[in-house]
């Protein structure tokens, strides 16, 4: 954006909280985001255009509710400084920690990591933060520009920390299954607008968006967004993207007559050697959210799968099916007194 100083000046946000603005930063769509400083210590500051219409403000604070909630529980999203209003009150927005990292997008080789125990461990850091910050809600838009890794592998690996050292970014696509869970928080604007959003970038897009199943498949943790991960587990072992569809439409037709479950799994076969990488990939990326495993079972088995775990490795076929619908946990059949982790 030209002149942008000039902008934030004669709207009263050139400074914000004591940081100074910078420069733009780019990406944002029709929002916008830009480098503040103040000294040594910098932030982001995510601007939201206030329209004629209620929604803008809905998706506005959408955005920053669910982000603010996800606070109380992680440290994996950038902290919020404050939130803020122009003086004509046409623009709002909120200021948040610069996360000085490397983003996945930059870390994924051409060619991807392989099938290598470098991916199992990126791959198992993504998701850990996933869980430590998400609590139920879909984020919706999980590629890996919106994935920042705060150390390399080698020293993550070395040093064993008790954390994943990623940030995960941007929740503007993100949803509180709370929100439309029940009739006195239903917002029916904001329901419709969700679905505006996502038909104009559908390719992380769970199927089950375009049929009946979408207010069920956000009840289970990490059903909706198990499938965009899965994507990203591809691209992050090959480099590529996995093919969905050509357009909206092809994904839809695709989904109602099976072939989008074959061409996934055709394509997986034929990129993937490991048996039980190929495995997590598929059980990842089922059509039928009651056929996909969860986030929670999928973190397991990549952990299992990074730790080179023989209780997963052992497994093939129905007794790896077995042990995937008990969450990949291998004392599953034992009585409470008798688990490693009971306080009998």
């Amino acid at each position: 954006m030209q002149n942008l100083d000039q902008f934030l000046r004669t709207n009263g946000l050139e400074i914000i909280d004591g940081f100074k603005y910078v420069s733009p930063l780019p990406g944002g769509g029709t929002n916008f985001t830009a480098l503040f400083e103040d000294g040594s210590k910098k932030a982001v500051a995510k601007f939201f255009f206030m329209g004629p219409h209620a929604i803008t403000e809905k998706r506005f604070l959408n955005e920053l509710q669910n982000h603010q909630q996800m606070l109380m529980y992680s440290d994996v999203l950038p902290k919020i400084y404050t939130s803020f209003v122009s003086s004509d009150g046409l623009l709002r927005g909120y200021l948040m920690e610069f996360v000085d990292g490397t983003s996945l997008e930059t870390l994924i080789p051409s060619s991807g990591f392989g099938e290598t125990n470098e991916l199992h461990g990126a791959f198992f850091r993504v998701v850990w933060a996933y869980h430590q910050a998400l609590r139920g809600h879909v984020h919706g838009d999980l590629h890996p520009g919106n994935i920042f890794f705060l150390s390399n592998m080698t020293d993550w690996l070395a040093r064993k920390p008790e954390s994943p050292e990623v940030r995960i970014l941007d929740l503007g696509a993100s949803i509180s299954p709370f929100r439309f869970g029940y009739e006195e928080t239903f917002d029916a604007d904001l329901w419709s607008d969700h679905h505006k959003r996502f038909a104009g970038s559908f390719y992380s897009l769970a199927p089950e968006f375009l049929t009946g199943g979408y207010t069920d498949a956000m009840q289970s943790p990490g059903k909706l967004d198990c499938w965009g991960l899965g994507l990203l587990l591809h691209k992050m072992t090959t480099g590529q993207l996995l093919k969905v569809a050509d357009s909206l439409g092809h994904f839809a037709a695709s989904i109602s007559d099976g072939r989008l479950q074959v061409r996934l799994d055709q394509a997986i076969d034929q990129s993937i050697n490991d048996y039980h990488l190929k495995k997590l990939q598929k059980l990842m990326l089922r059509v039928n959210p009651a056929e996909r495993i969860d986030l929670v079972s999928a973190t397991a088995f990549m952990a299992q799968l990074h730790n080179h775990d023989y209780e997963l490795l052992s497994r093939k076929g129905a007794a790896l099916d077995e042990y995937v619908s008990h969450g990949c946990d291998p004392e599953w059949h034992l009585p409470p007194h008798e688990r490693t982790n009971s306080p009998y």
